[in-house]
């Protein structure tokens, strides 16, 4: 049977309304064509247009649909992306909305969509390795991975290299790309920026990079320090990865750059993977946490002071956020959300249960979140109307009743 979340709201009265945080999965989640194998959620767009959310990993099956490596949620059902027989045969590693299209990545190549079908002659050349991270800036298409420079702009009809480009001492790669201060900024792991210093992060102006500051570093490390994820919060840039220092100064795993030097904030116990700004605050999430002394796993909410942990619990990684009609979900390798079964992806609800008083009548409604039934109780009152609306916003009851005793 199919399962529609809903909430509700009895029209005519004055709520008294309890406030709790809940996790919840997204249908049956995702997973693999079999069940030995694996599965994972690794990227996630959201088309405000449409109200969809792009769901990019590794995996098979979308509910019981089967769309592989990318699927829609439409917040009720799954809706493939297997339209006329294609499919992809690579992971999706990298989604990127502009308006009603998205852009993805899977493998070293690029494309856009809209809605469920791919738009003819998107398609871009292949950059030879991973696409792990994409962004517009002065509308103009750049991607970041681990192919050679690390980051390239499409200039309408090739792929073209960012001054001299990036380079670590062993390895490295692009895994974040954010806009600040009207400068390309790029996160990952890599040592030199034409050849300058800057440690895993800088900032590109159209014309030349330039070092922010001294950039993230593991002091157990000079290979590692990496930035994983970016994101602009207020006038500030906010990076997140596997690192312990910002400049001289000490900063575990996150930090805040204010256009002219480096600060801490609270750290988290662990490596973060994504952080998104909402309502004067910032998500993150990853794999930190597991420790006495650390005030969030894997998922939490900074509020300008400190970090609040969401009960996501010990659960496998996360590994990227998105925000769905104002509703956190998190996607990555695990089972559970909390006390929830989620298959990779799970959302973070703000409602639990509701009772309204009028002249001392109350109301009760059960189980609210309700998945089939829902069961409304009334003493005293003999007529009421009730309107039931589900995740979306969309109105799926309005009807007056006479209520008998």
């Amino acid at each position: 049977m199919k399962k529609t979340l809903l909430y509700f709201l009895l029209q005519l009265f004055t709520f008294q309304i309890t406030y709790a945080q809940t996790w919840l999965p997204l249908g049956e989640g995702v997973r693999p064509e079999r069940s030995f194998q694996s599965a994972d959620v690794r990227s996630m767009a959201f088309d405000s247009v449409n109200q969809w959310l792009y769901v990019g990993g590794d995996f098979y099956y979308a509910g019981d649909t089967v769309s592989r490596m990318l699927a829609i949620w439409n917040g009720m059902n799954w809706i493939t992306t297997e339209v006329n027989g294609g499919y992809f045969a690579k992971p999706i590693k990298s989604l990127l909305a502009k308006h009603d299209t998205i852009y993805y990545a899977t493998g070293g190549g690029i494309a856009a969509m809209k809605e469920d079908t791919y738009i003819e002659g998107t398609g871009l050349p292949g950059l030879g390795d991973e696409v792990l991270c994409m962004q517009f800036y002065h509308d103009t298409l750049y991607a970041g991975g681990d192919f050679g420079g690390y980051i390239k702009k499409w200039t309408g009809k090739k792929w073209e290299t960012l001054g001299r480009g990036l380079s670590a001492l062993n390895s490295g790669e692009v895994d974040a790309l954010s806009v600040y201060n009207n400068q390309l900024i790029a996160g990952g792991l890599f040592k030199y920026a034409d050849g300058k210093v800057v440690n895993n992060i800088a900032a590109w102006d159209g014309t030349a990079w330039h070092n922010l500051g001294e950039g993230t570093k593991l002091s157990t490390s000079e290979y590692l320090g990496n930035v994983n994820a970016l994101t602009v919060y207020g006038d500030k840039l906010i990076a997140g990865g596997n690192f312990d220092t910002v400049g001289n100064k000490p900063a575990y795993n996150i930090a805040e750059w204010n256009g002219l030097e480096w600060q801490p904030m609270p750290g988290l116990c662990g490596i973060v993977e994504d952080i998104i700004p909402y309502k004067g605050g910032i998500y993150a999430a990853g794999s930190f946490g597991g420790y006495d002394v650390c005030d969030a796993n894997r998922v939490a909410f900074y509020n300008g002071n400190d970090w609040v942990d969401l009960g996501f619990g010990m659960q496998s990684l996360i590994v990227c956020l998105a925000l769905f009609n104002d509703q956190l979900v998190v996607g990555g390798s695990f089972y559970k959300a909390g006390t929830t079964s989620a298959n990779k992806i799970a959302m973070l609800t703000n409602f639990t249960g509701a009772t309204d008083f009028r002249n001392n009548e109350q109301i009760s409604v059960y189980p609210n979140p309700a998945t089939d039934q829902l069961h409304i109780e009334t003493p005293g009152i003999r007529n009421a109307t009730v309107t039931i609306i589900n995740l979306l916003g969309q109105v799926v009851l309005n009807s007056s009743f006479l209520i008998m005793h």
